[in-house]
């Protein structure tokens, strides 16, 4: 009857461990496995990009806003109009919109930035949130 018992607290604590109702866990949304909200603080810089798609399989990120960072301008040569080519295979889906680049240093200890994370905006959204959404709820 003890064993059955202590099973039971164990497995719901594993459980509740897991939970997205633990405590501080509604506020933060994930981004593969870093929280959206750490990665809006540990990037220096954060931009957003429109899609061009006329060449397909290869899609041009332009930044048309630099939303945190400015700062970083004169250090990494990214700027308003940088555009960025990458290929977009038919298996990721749908081509997007637009998307939020959040870059990061590439050493701990260098001034140069590299993306670190992209989130692809459709339909005006991206992680369950609009772009204003996204914008005010992290200050941006």
């Amino acid at each position: 009857m003890k064993n059955k018992v202590i099973i039971k607290i164990v497995v719901g604590c594993v459980l509740l461990a897991g939970s997205p109702l633990r405590s501080g866990a509604s506020d933060v949304l994930y981004s593969g496995l870093t929280p959206l909200k750490e990665l809006v603080a540990e990037s220096p810089m954060i931009v957003y990009t429109s899609v061009d798609t006329n060449n397909l399989p290869t899609i041009h990120l332009t930044i048309t806003e630099i939303w945190k960072g400015t700062n970083e301008i004169s250090k990494t040569g990214v700027a308003v109009g940088t555009q960025i080519s990458q290929q977009w295979p038919a298996s990721d889906g749908p081509v997007p919109d637009g998307a939020v680049l959040f870059y990061q240093r590439a050493l701990p200890s260098s001034e140069s930035l590299r993306i670190g994370s992209e989130h692809y905006v459709r339909a005006g959204s991206f992680d369950d949130m609009t772009i204003q959404e996204f914008k005010t709820k992290f200050g941006l």
